[in-house]
């Protein structure tokens, strides 16, 4: 079933929002990587391991007289980045269905109501990660087996890409529910530029330029 272009398409593009809703994107961004570490640095700390996060992923380190994790004790540092991603934006669903009126009554949302769209957005990293997955796998003719819905599927037996789908896909339908339904068709069309351009140039700035600088 086709979505009419009339959900989602203006005349015009609100620039201003544009700018602001693309930085917001890319503050996001960086914020949702962080969290998303933290999650694996708290699952560590909760079996007694030393951890450190920097950029991009967290380090474990072992004292002299610790033993290497176990690989249940690994699962359970590698779920603990995706579960804190995930739970927060089922927060942010959450959110949106209880204020839902508020949402529907709406003709422009205000910065409460895009901080509730963009806690939900933090379902959007299980589509990045696809999407980063298939293009990678185009262009080099392999995959990593680094990510960490990928462990997860080999710790339980599955297929490879078994978790990173079925969560991508369930990502997909919460940012299509949020799109569609929760922000004002005049705004849809920006929001959805402003998601395009933040996120890229969030991933560039943080994971690709500045973050191994920042927080190495």
């Amino acid at each position: 079933m086709s979505i009419p272009l009339r959900y989602f398409i203006t005349y015009t593009i609100d620039v201003r929002l544009l700018t602001r809703l693309a930085v917001a994107f890319i503050l996001c961004t960086v914020i949702g990587t962080l969290t998303h570490e933290f999650g694996h640095y708290l699952a560590a700390i909760a079996q007694g391991y030393n951890a450190r996060v920097n950029f991009m992923s967290t380090n474990i380190y072992l004292t002299p007289n610790q033993h290497p994790m176990s690989a249940y004790e690994y699962f359970l540092f590698t779920i603990g980045g995706p579960l804190e991603t995930i739970l927060t934006g089922c927060l942010g669903f959450i959110l949106l269905l209880y204020f839902r009126t508020t949402f529907y009554n709406a003709q422009q949302l205000s910065l409460w109501q895009w901080c509730i769209v963009f806690v939900t957005f933090f379902w959007s990293r299980q589509i990045a990660n696809l999407v980063v997955w298939i293009g990678r796998y185009f262009i080099n003719g392999y995959y990593s087996v680094q990510g960490d819905e990928i462990k997860l599927s080999r710790y339980l037996g599955v297929p490879d890409l078994t978790i990173l789908i079925i969560t991508a896909v369930i990502g997909l339908v919460i940012a299509s529910i949020t799109i569609f339904r929760f922000i004002p068709k005049e705004q849809r069309l920006t929001f959805i530029l402003s998601g395009l351009l933040g996120g890229t140039a969030g991933y560039t700035i943080w994971l690709v330029l500045l973050g191994k600088y920042i927080l190495p």
